[in-house]
């Protein structure tokens, strides 16, 4: 149970990460840019993991996990654009 609501949050970091690239304007910078596709490839692989490979989460990537849904959920500049 555990391990699905953490790839549950996983796929809430990817969609938020997505949905922040999509509402950036051209001209925004790619050192901007980057990271959020970087978290989000990093959330869909993380999301995967488990399934995939057959390994479980330690407790340090659950936290981290965990810590990256609710700041990117939460996130204020997300609402107000960049």
């Amino acid at each position: 149970m555990i391990t699905w609501s953490i790839a549950i949050a996983a796929l809430i970091v990817s969609w938020c990460a997505v949905c922040a690239v999509s509402r950036m304007s051209r001209k925004t910078s790619l050192l901007i840019r980057l990271p959020y596709i970087l978290l989000g490839a990093g959330a869909l692989g993380a999301a995967l993991q488990p399934f995939w490979l057959q390994v479980h989460y330690s407790l340090a990537e659950a936290l981290l996990i965990m810590a990256l849904a609710i700041f990117t959920f939460t996130d204020k500049r997300r609402r107000n654009g960049f």
